[in-house]
């Protein structure tokens, strides 16, 4: 299919951040030569290459007529880091990404730009599927896309979702321009920056999920999310995480949210941060971070909230201010707080308590094996539903797996 442009003025900025990407460079150049629709704008950042990536990069760029942009950063500023530092060069309404070593199919840009244009206003973004290809870019099995267990895409769940499980693929994600601008993160770790910035965007407003593949994550052990050890990965997590919870789009979220959801959003926040953090005194310091906000935001009327906190104080051996937050909590809920009072994350965990669990490891290892190694034959439909329906049976009594959305 040939290229069609949809509008003169481009509606979507294409970021293609690239380093050492000579091995990759010539399979990245025919996939965007393949792209079916031509009315964006490219933006190519060279984050200081030490290979000839900046030379083929220029001498492809004089020979096409695509409306590019060519950048050289001064030094490497990590993958992230390009992006907010190269932001201002970005003035059309929707943005969005390509990596360097990952396969994006013909129709991914047109997926993505038309749903962007027929979005709307309150959309914050748009993402497709993404399946996976192995260090060679051919098409392998994977897990199932968490993004299909959820019940809904309202803001709220989105949030929960996320801060359980990175499940929105930044590689198949466009975001409004201005949005995004807004939620920069810090960027200096690559430990939580992407999952950070999308959580404060579901404060912002909704996403929209189309449902079609259209690009596949290639494993490659020498990319830069692969550089970082578990314990960055957990502290930068953590430090992240107090972010979110004392962020404004924290705050409109939270007051948001129906009073009648409260309880189970707090219940939900809390299963979420066990199973990002484990059991371990930063899971607790974090959801006693949160509560409290939560508190703040909702003027101390959520009873369930306050109990948890009371949980938490009265492990520390803090009794005056866990009897304060008892009195509280029943104030607020009268003498049905103590039968909905939720048991926290012990505050007394080594930081090398329980694990997190991994979504590979909360499906029985045949049905996970099966699927890796069958599911990418079947057709998109009916993989999604035997997942779903997989899925569901193994999660339906565990609130703390990494694949359970619910929380209403």
């Amino acid at each position: 299919m040939a290229a069609e442009r949809l509008e003169e003025n481009p509606r979507v900025t294409v970021f293609v951040g690239l380093y050492n990407a000579i091995p990759y460079f010539d399979h990245l150049v025919s996939q965007i030569e393949a792209q079916t629709v031509e009315a964006v704008r490219w933006i190519f950042v060279d984050n200081a290459s030490s290979d000839d990536t900046w030379t083929r990069l220029t001498g492809w760029a004089a020979g096409t007529d695509r409306d590019i942009t060519l950048v050289r950063n001064s030094f490497n500023l990590g993958a992230t880091g390009s992006i907010f530092v190269n932001l201002d060069l970005i003035t059309t309404e929707w943005l969005t990404f390509i990596h360097q070593d990952d396969i994006y199919l013909p129709h991914h840009l047109r997926t993505l730009e038309e749903a962007a244009v027929a979005a709307q206003d309150d959309v914050v973004g748009v993402f497709t599927d993404m399946a996976r290809a192995d260090h060679r870019g051919r098409p392998i099995g994977s897990f199932p896309p968490l993004i299909w267990m959820l019940p809904d895409l309202d803001p709220p769940t989105v949030f929960l979702a996320l801060l359980r499980n990175h499940c929105i693929p930044w590689s198949a994600l466009a975001v409004r321009t201005r949005i995004f601008a807004a939620t920069e993160a810090p960027w200096h770790s690559t430990a939580f920056p992407d999952t950070e910035i999308t959580m404060r965007l579901a404060g912002r407003g909704r996403f929209v999920h189309v449902e079609k593949e259209t690009m596949r994550y290639r494993d490659n052990m020498a990319s830069e999310s692969r550089s970082i050890d578990d314990r960055e990965r957990k502290f930068g997590a953590t430090v992240s995480l107090f972010r979110v919870f004392n962020s404004a789009e924290f705050a409109t979220l939270a007051r948001a949210i129906d009073p009648a959801d409260r309880a189970p959003f707090v219940t939900g926040l809390v299963n979420s941060v066990t199973v990002r953090l484990g059991e371990t005194d930063r899971a607790a310091l974090v959801t006693a971070g949160a509560l409290e906000r939560l508190e703040q935001l909702w003027d101390n009327t959520e009873p369930t909230g306050l109990a948890v906190l009371a949980g938490v104080y009265g492990g520390l051996g803090a009794t005056a201010t866990a009897g304060l937050l008892d009195r509280m909590a029943h104030a607020a809920g009268g003498e049905t707080v103590q039968s909905t009072r939720i048991t926290p994350p012990p505050a007394d965990q080594s930081e090398t308590g329980t694990d997190p669990a991994s979504p590979a490891r909360a499906i029985p290892p045949f049905a996970m094996v099966t699927y890796e190694r069958f599911g990418h034959l079947l057709p998109y439909a009916v993989r999604r539903a035997a997942a779903r329906a997989v899925v569901r049976v193994v999660t339906r009594r565990n609130p703390l797996s990494a694949w359970r959305f619910e929380w209403r």
